[in-house]
């Protein structure tokens, strides 16, 4: 597996560290993937959110919607609500 750079970037106001990685099969297909890591202080959790498969358009055309659209949230205000 290859993995360039970490590159420090920002999803829903939280810092994170994007990487890409390419890797092939053991059948010989080639897989690109994006993604990245984030580290929630408040819960003293680390997450990784990636995206990856065969076509390098398909996997940033997904890696670029869950980069823009994953909220991050207070699962224990929500459960309060309730």
């Amino acid at each position: 597996m290859k993995s360039d750079e970490f590159t420090p970037i920002t999803v829903d106001g939280r810092d994170a560290l994007e990487f890409t990685q390419t890797y092939t099969t053991s059948a010989g297909d080639d897989y690109t993937g994006k993604g990245f890591a984030v580290y929630l202080e408040d819960l003293e959790l680390g997450l990784v959110f990636s995206s990856e498969g065969t076509d390098p358009d398909e996997t940033e055309r997904v890696y670029q919607l869950l980069q823009d659209r994953l909220t991050f949230f207070d699962a224990q205000s929500v459960k309060a609500q309730d």
